[in-house]
């Protein structure tokens, strides 16, 4: 897993902000109820994924 650049809360917004906005194609301005939720599970996913493709190799 990366190590966290900044502190927690911050690189956890961070993270929110860039799947909103790129995986989902958000804005803060005009996601769903739903966007929120779907971008916390990418940010859950991704540190799985990464350690899930290093033990593949």
């Amino acid at each position: 897993m990366l190590p966290m650049s900044q502190e927690p809360k911050t690189e956890l917004h961070h993270r929110l902000l860039r799947h909103l906005n790129y995986s989902l194609g958000r804005s803060l301005d005009e996601h769903t109820p739903e966007d929120p939720h779907i971008a916390l599970a990418y940010v859950s996913r991704d540190p799985m994924m990464r350690r899930m493709i290093v033990e593949r190799h």
